[in-house]
């Protein structure tokens, strides 16, 4: 049975209450014909609701899909008065959220037309998305590691708020919403607490349209009344309007008109409490119920065919309460009445629903009653909203500002990065700590000679002073560890047991056929040439040890002659190599791998980096869901490209100037060239590698995606760019492709700045900076129209 406080005086006044309270048992209420008794017989007593004005949404014949065989919404026609509260009902996945969004402009409909405020969404006069809405996600979309008064001032300086405005804000919604003090971090909060919070950035800068994606869930029901009689006030004094999604299909009722969705289709949509009336239910969901069970009935029902709105609804506007008790002895008058031996006691606890009547609201809105029987408090006055108080800049966050750039915008989120970053260690340790790791790993481990190989040694002759000793004196006992064994098997398999890596024999008569070979050449036989050699028996399996060793055993081999011949009496020259290095011409004599790697490991480490931390960058604003919110709030995307390059762009300074002085003071790395062009050049390439992650960021659709696409980029742009190995060993092709590498030419620049001492005025080096800047903007120039086309 559904019964009102208005009803129940019509009844008492003019009707015998038993009769009707039996007729509404026994059949379906005829809406139409208690509309007609009314006018008829009390005019006065229930006045017609106002004619609404112009609509504040209107869409027409509305259809969505994301595939086209998967439609989401399906002729969607709906009607949103100004000024009056919309509720959306329906279960998960039904497509509100989808609605919602293109009522923001968010998504294009594939069919059908939207007008808000008699414009199209997305439009600048609207300012929807902009300060023309306030949105409140289901997915709450707040920053974690901020805290709740830095959540306010955030999202106000976006909407242009002044900052007094916002400090008497954030007191005045901490104490209606029950908010804990403003220090507290979003992420110590519980979930009903940040609901809470992500309502109140919503409703601070009051604007004409308020969008609420399942405000009051995890809210107490005290505190969920006070937050509906508040949106009330602002439909009255502000005549904001408000669309509501909610679980809660009895808070609906408090609502002027609901629509019921389901699988993308508008079931039915008019004041709850006619449908109450039409359908003979208790309850909206029951209303629902009925609802799926006649399109279950009718399965070609559209939204062409819905039920039709009733633009002058004269049904009381109230909030009604149905409590279901046990019959009893205190009640057996209406127990007679009850076949089922049960009564139906009605508790009302009215809520101002004229929209148009102040007076009316309030009186009617300073006390109401919770299920609990607890007297709720009047709410807190709402902030000022006559027409000399601060309000959101409907033209933007400041006036100050270019076509395409709010600088108080920019400055909101150049602090949001700030407040960010400082609070997440991993972002410094990324940004600083891995850099100079990565570095120093390098410069101990890489590209160094390497000492104490270890080298069997079988010499069969056993006289002190041999020759075969004076060879075995003049190898390298840094590089190699000698062991000595007394026969060549022990010997090889010392090498198959890994105790050693290469064996050298001598023979037993090497220094007597040795000085023949030399004094005597015209009797030199097979057996002289055989006798006085010396054998290397190599381990190639290991080519770095094999290949140091061999040339070890050369230069002890050059020496050792030397030393024979001048005690033989002859010049020393004239056993040395007749190939002889001068002066050099660009570097030094002793240069070494390791001089001839370091710039391309200067800018391998900074460019990987750089675009490793670009790569989390958007992606992982959209994943929270903070991007779609800052859209709403009339973010543009050069403002979020340029703050997030702006503000790395700092950070990225640090790490190159570190980079360069653990490299060159503490590793002591030479450069012949300036100082100032490397980290130039180095400072440039780390900026290409953000540009690089921030596209990534862009397009990939998820965190795991942007992180493998920044190892299959970086790891063959390393490989093909002359970094580890001259492209002068690959084939002619791959040669040209490789020429294309973003680090290919930079480095060789960088490596012509370091070790020829050449600058930026030679053409072979400019090119490699100009090739930086040029892939820079490319870069950039895609990341920006892609995230305008597909944000």
């Amino acid at each position: 049975m559904f019964s009102t406080k208005y009803y129940n005086r019509y009844l008492d006044d003019h009707f015998d209450r038993q009769y009707y309270s039996g007729r509404l048992k026994l059949k379906k209420f005829d809406t139409d014909e208690f509309q007609s008794m009314i006018n008829a017989n009390q005019p006065n007593l229930l006045p017609m609701a106002p004619e609404p004005g112009p609509p504040c949404i209107e869409t027409r014949n509305l259809s969505f899909h994301y595939k086209a065989s998967n439609p989401v919404l399906k002729n969607i026609t709906i009607n949103v008065p100004q000024g009056r509260i919309y509720a959306l009902l329906g279960s998960s996945g039904c497509g509100k959220t989808t609605l919602l969004r293109m009522i923001l402009g968010m998504l294009k409909p594939k069919t059908g037309t939207i007008r808000v405020f008699g414009m199209q969404p997305g439009t600048a006069e609207v300012k929807i998305p902009g300060p023309g809405v306030g949105y409140m996600p289901q997915d709450l979309a707040l920053f974690r590691l901020f805290n709740i008064e830095e959540t306010f001032e955030y999202y106000g300086r976006l909407y242009g708020i002044p900052i007094e405005t916002i400090k008497e804000r954030i007191k005045y919604y901490i104490e209606f919403l029950n908010l804990p003090v403003k220090t507290r971090l979003i992420t110590q909060l519980s979930g009903g607490q940040q609901r809470r919070v992500s309502l109140a950035v919503t409703l601070m800068h009051q604007p004409p349209l308020l969008i609420l994606d399942e405000p009051t869930v995890g809210v107490d029901s005290v505190l969920r009344l006070k937050i509906w009689n508040y949106l009330e006030e602002l439909c009255t004094k502000l005549g904001t309007t408000v669309i509501i999604t909610t679980h809660y299909t009895e808070e609906a009722r408090n609502s002027y008109r609901v629509g019921f969705v389901d699988s993308g289709i508008i079931l039915a949509e008019d004041n709850p409490q006619r449908l109450l009336f039409k359908y003979n239910c208790r309850s909206l969901e029951d209303v629902f119920l009925e609802l799926c069970l006649e399109r279950a009935r009718q399965p070609e029902i559209s939204n062409e065919n819905k039920p039709q709105i009733s633009q002058h609804c004269s049904i009381p506007e109230v909030t009604v309460q149905i409590i279901v008790e046990e019959s009893n002895d205190n009640h057996h008058e209406s127990s007679e009445n009850s076949s089922d031996g049960s009564i139906e006691q009605i508790e009302m606890s009215q809520i101002p629903r004229d929209m148009n009547n102040n007076n009316n609201n309030s009186q009617t809105s300073q006390e109401f009653k919770a299920t609990d029987d607890t007297l709720i408090s009047p709410i807190l006055p709402t902030p000022p909203i006559h027409p000399n108080a601060p309000q959101a800049n409907m033209d933007g966050a400041t006036n100050t500002k270019l076509p395409w750039l709010d600088y108080s915008r920019l400055h909101a989120l150049l602090a949001k990065n700030y407040l960010l970053y400082r609070r997440n260690p991993v972002s410094i340790i990324l940004m600083n700590i891995i850099p100079l790791v990565q570095v120093t790993l390098f410069c101990v481990t890489f590209a160094r000679n390497p000492e104490n190989i270890p080298v069997a040694v079988v010499n069969h002759e056993n006289r002190t002073q041999s020759l075969s000793n004076l060879f075995i004196d003049q190898l390298d006992q840094q590089s190699l560890s000698l062991h000595y064994f007394d026969n060549l098997d022990d010997a090889i398999k010392s090498v198959h047991d890994l105790q050693t890596r290469n064996v050298i024999t001598f023979p037993s008569n090497f220094s007597r056929f040795f000085r023949k070979r030399f004094l005597k050449p015209e009797q030199i036989t097979d057996e002289i040439i055989e006798q006085s050699r010396i054998s290397l028996y190599p381990d190639t399996t290991h080519a770095v040890f094999y290949l140091y060793t061999y040339q070890k055993v050369l230069e002890g081999f050059e020496k050792f002659l030397t030393t024979v011949g001048k005690s033989m009496g002859f010049n020393p020259n004239f056993f040395g190599s007749p190939v002889v290095l001068t002066e050099t011409m660009y570097g030094q004599n002793s240069l070494q791998y390791l001089e001839f790697v370091t710039p391309g490991m200067i800018i391998a480490v900074v460019h990987g980096l750089s675009m490793l931390i670009g790569s989390f960058t958007i992606i992982r604003e959209r994943f929270d869901g903070h991007l779609e919110r800052g859209f709403v709030a009339g973010i543009r995307t050069t403002e979020i490209l340029l703050s997030h390059i702006i503000f790395y762009l700092v950070p990225l300074f640090t790490q190159v100037v570190l980079v360069l002085f653990l490299t060159f003071y503490i590793f002591d790395s030479q450069s012949l060239g300036s100082l100032w062009e490397v980290f130039l050049m180095t400072f440039v390439m780390a900026s290409q590698g953000l540009i690089f992650g921030i596209t990534m960021s862009i397009t990939c659709q998820s965190q795991v995606a942007s992180l493998l696409m920044v190892f299959i980029m970086e790891m063959p742009m390393i490989f093909t760019s002359g970094v580890l190995w001259p492209l002068e060993s690959v084939p002619p092709l791959v040669k040209t492709l490789a020429m294309f590498n973003p680090l290919t030419l930079p480095i060789r620049s960088l490596h012509y700045i370091m070790l020829r001492g050449w600058t930026l005025m030679r053409p072979d080096v400019a090119v490699g900076l100009i090739s930086a800047v040029s892939y820079l903007f490319v870069s950039l120039i895609s990341g920006f129209v892609w995230f305008e086309l597909f944000k």
